[in-house]
């Protein structure tokens, strides 16, 4: 079994990667951890749910994979409110559209809460 990405670098460095930017009124991080089948078709099915994550609080999100297994994949999301996050974590949508879209293992959530200090 692969090991954890978020295992490998500190969660400071992947939420500095890229554009990935924590705004105030999205003060609220979901990670979800899981294998694909295949990374370039989990991906499309991933990209072209954008708007629906959106509609439902997502802000932001930054995709990770192990350098040693493109399939298994680590997403953090920037999320409006920690509770639209989990409702959107328990979703029958996300549990089906994950299936579709080749997850192949439990994910696993984590959510928290961006502190001042």
């Amino acid at each position: 079994m692969a090991h954890s990405i978020i295992n490998s670098i500190s969660l400071a460095t992947a939420l500095s990667l890229g554009h990935f930017q924590i705004a105030a009124a999205q003060d609220a991080i979901m990670i979800v951890q899981h294998q694909v089948a295949d990374y370039a078709d989990w991906k499309s099915v991933f990209d072209a749910a954008l708007a629906t994550r959106q509609s439902v609080g997502e802000a932001a999100y930054k995709i990770l994979v192990d350098p040693a297994d493109s399939n298994s994949v680590t997403v953090i999301f920037q999320w409006d409110t920690v509770e639209r996050a989990q409702t959107f974590a328990v979703d029958p949508i996300l549990e089906n559209g994950m299936r579709g879209a080749g997850v192949i293992s439990k994910p696993q959530f984590t959510f928290c809460q961006i502190s001042d200090g």
